[in-house]
């Protein structure tokens, strides 16, 4: 009794593919040395992990240098317990195997186009035809205990060799380089300068948020691939695979004003990225806070929270209101709110039934926005029901993502008026549509590609104009979108910028995850 083919493969975990290696003339362990990496394919090979289990066997067995067996052993397979399907694919067989799966199996694609015509299935049955003038011409040992011995000394060192729990190497892990001066294909002007503003604060932040991972995520077995481990800095594992398909891992570190791992709750991050946006406004300034990410990134869940743990817009009004009733007694002011989102260009006011919008600049280059509806509001609850009813108009749609993505920017802003109804301080809070490609979607359609055509160019434009703000250039091109038009009083004159990029730990979302730094990386 000789080696089996049967055996090897399932010392590897691949004997579920027995049948699609006899069907295309591989019959015996040694057999497996002949094959290549376009082979995979055709014996139904397909995932990574698979094409790695053969690729390991392929290797030792090319390193071992086994040599071809009698046919005869394998023919008899049937009634030594193996499979049915390993009788049905013996040498006696009258026609190739190649012409049925051709002929039957549609999965196969172009693969299998290729040998039902033309050299593709001739090469196969040369191929063939060469292990039946190998198997004749070289017969191997006997079939005693001998042989019994070698074959289980030979499928134990094939399962000591093959990755397991316990043998796996640790994998290695490179750092990404990256260049000076570098601006991820955008052009760099000139070199930043210290962000200051009069009160010796930063004009413009930008901070990270990481969230947890869901339940949902855990179920599915995702590894947690970002790493906080300070107040600055954020390492992303990126799982790699090289040609020889061994997998590595390429780490990326990117700096931030702040970081905050998924640990921190909405009150620490509101006191460390709105809160001084907040102090600026009630001193008579201009203040904007931008959520960007990925779609369930965490960015509704920063911006409004819940009941039992309030975001940034409640907060931000609790700290107004607290300082309205302690020092604006006898003359009070009052606290207005507008709702309105930005979807493919246009403006639709989310408290007026969505009624259209138009920003409109008056002769002192300051922009209004006609029609927009204002809302007066005395305390925290009355913003919140505001802000639910408005949030129940805006444009949504499906993603790769998150069954119910937000395809719109929605715009918060508060009014601080004195009882002239002049107004004594301006905020905005800006809850970005979701940062998906269009080829994340579920069924793109030419709605879906208009949709992340703007909501790309629009996410463009404002990253230009925070970076013309950020290094104090004379010029921010503001006009190359109308969410930057919009936001115009944000980059000039006295005002704070703050931006809270929110990222996914799960491994699955690793491309989304880096483009969302390397976005925020400034």
């Amino acid at each position: 009794m000789t080696l089996r083919l049967y055996e090897c493969l399932k010392a590897v975990g691949l004997h579920s593919h027995f049948a699609s290696f006899t069907s295309l003339g591989v019959h015996q362990a040694a057999h497996l040395s002949d094959l290549t990496m376009e082979d995979y394919p055709f014996l139904g090979i397909r995932s990574m992990e698979d094409r790695t289990r053969l690729f390991h066997l392929v290797q030792m067995l090319k390193t071992l240098n086994l040599e071809y067996e009698d046919v005869d052993d394998d023919a008899d397979a049937g009634d030594k317990g193996y499979p049915g399907a390993y009788r049905n694919f013996t040498d006696d067989s009258s026609v190739y195997p190649c012409d049925n799966l051709c002929a039957d199996d549609h999965e196969r694609g172009a693969a299998v186009s290729k040998l039902a015509t033309g050299s593709g299935c001739k090469e196969k049955k040369n191929h063939r035809m060469d292990f039946h003038t190998s198997i004749s011409n070289k017969v191997v040992g006997q079939k005693g205990r001998k042989g019994i011995l070698r074959r289980e000394n030979f499928c134990s060192n094939i399962r000591n060799n093959m990755p397991t729990e316990h043998n796996t190497k640790p994998t290695p892990v490179y750092q990404s380089k990256r260049t000076a001066g570098y601006n991820y294909g955008l052009p760099l002007t000139s070199p930043p300068v210290p962000n200051k503003n009069q009160q010796g604060g930063k004009r413009i932040s930008v901070c990270l948020r990481k969230r947890p991972l869901t339940k949902a995520e855990r179920r599915r077995g995702e590894a947690d691939v970002v790493t906080t481990q300070s107040g600055e800095c954020v390492i992303v594992q990126e799982r790699k695979e090289a040609v020889d398909l061994s997998q590595y891992k390429l780490q990326h570190r990117f700096y931030f004003d702040q970081v905050f791992g998924e640990e921190s709750s909405n009150v620490e991050v509101y006191r460390s990225t709105a809160y001084p946006l907040v102090q600026h406004m009630l001193n008579g300034g201009k203040a904007t806070c931008f959520a960007y990410g990925q779609t369930g990134a965490g960015k509704t869940h920063t911006m409004l929270g819940s009941a039992v743990r309030p975001g940034l817009y409640a907060l931000a009004v609790l700290d107004i209101f607290a300082h309205i009733s302690t020092t604006h007694v006898h003359s009070p002011l009052l606290v207005y709110v507008s709702f309105f989102e930005i979807y493919c260009g246009q403006l639709y006011d989310l408290l007026d039934h969505r009624k259209r919008l138009f920003a409109r600049e008056d002769g002192q280059k300051v922009v209004h926005i006609v029609g927009l509806c204002d809302v007066r509001v005395d305390s925290v609850g009355s913003l919140l029901e505001v802000i639910s009813r408005g949030t129940e108009e805006r444009t949504q749609g499906m993603s790769g993502v998150n069954p119910v993505s937000s395809r719109s920017h929605a715009l918060l802003q508060i009014q601080i008026r004195d009882a002239n109804q002049h107004i004594a301080g301006r905020m905005w809070f800006v809850d970005l549509a979701g940062s998906e490609k269009a080829s994340d979607t579920k069924e793109p359609d030419r709605q879906s590609r208009m949709e992340g055509a703007e909501i790309n160019q629009s996410l463009l434009a404002l990253k230009e104009c925070i970076r013309s703000l950020d290094q104090e250039q004379s010029h921010t091109p503001f006009r190359q979108s109308k969410l930057t038009q919009v936001l115009k009083d944000s980059f000039v004159g006295d005002s704070m910028t703050c931006m809270i990029a929110n990222i996914s730990p799960g491994h699955l979302a690793t491309e989304h995850t880096l483009n969302t730094l390397r976005y925020a990386d400034r």
